[in-house]
């Protein structure tokens, strides 16, 4: 539970240490007569390495059941993002969509795949089947394909989803441009100058005169509208 915690929450697996600490402290302070609660604390062995292999455990039990839950999965969303990472590397992320056993709609990071030298709509194409093939995911069950909209990823010839459609291996599926991407984009391109403009507009137009309050007032009643 604790190595459970500590990869959680993202913390070094060093802090282990000092959450052994913690416990063997409060054990004194809350038990000072039970000397057996105390060694029980100092005895559980929360070194950096025992932290490691205990979370490298946890995640490839989490893979595991993932692979599993895809596997069996009727349909499978998957959703690409291509950047790089700090180093300069070009890193693709790969999530997945699914309806898991208990019939429960999940969203699992399925790989992060390395691309080596160039980022073209091919390199991509075989990164993509690689990670899915290393996790027997059935590519007939790919319904839909989630894009950050660049020119690699829809290239009406050459782009990722006209690859992927050219190959009889997938079947026919969606292909959607993410609305983050699209939010990003149209931030870039609006002036935020000009939207308060509009909207102080709107508000003297209203504010003007009582007949246009009353108007206003009987629209959001209308809506069944709080505001106003």
């Amino acid at each position: 539970m604790v190595c459970w915690e500590i990869a959680r929450r993202m913390k070094p697996f060093s802090d282990g240490e000092y959450v052994k600490v913690c416990m063997v402290k409060a054990a004194e302070c809350l038990f000072p007569n039970q000397v057996n609660i105390r060694k029980g604390f100092e005895a559980i062995q929360l070194s950096a390495r025992t932290v490691t292999r205990r979370v490298e455990k946890l995640t490839e039990n989490i893979r595991q059941q993932v692979d599993v839950d895809v596997s069996n999965a009727q349909f499978v969303s998957i959703a690409l993002d291509e950047s790089t990472d700090v180093c300069g590397s070009a890193q693709l992320c790969i999530f997945v969509r699914y309806i898991s056993s208990e019939s429960l709609i999940r969203e699992e990071l399925l790989q992060l795949v390395s691309l080596s030298i160039t980022t073209t709509a091919a390199d991509i194409r075989d990164a993509l089947i690689g990670a899915l093939e290393r996790r027997s995911v059935p590519l007939d069950k790919v319904s839909s394909v989630a894009t950050d909209g660049a020119p690699a990823m829809v290239g009406r010839v050459n782009g990722l989803v006209a690859l992927l459609r050219k190959d009889d291996r997938f079947s026919h599926f969606k292909a959607y441009h993410c609305i983050i991407h699209q939010e990003s984009l149209c931030a870039k391109r609006a002036n935020i100058a000009d939207i308060m403009s509009t909207v102080t507009k709107i508000v003297n137009y209203i504010r003007a005169n009582a007949s246009n309050r009353r108007q206003f007032r009987s629209l959001l009643g209308e809506k069944d509208s709080q505001y106003g």
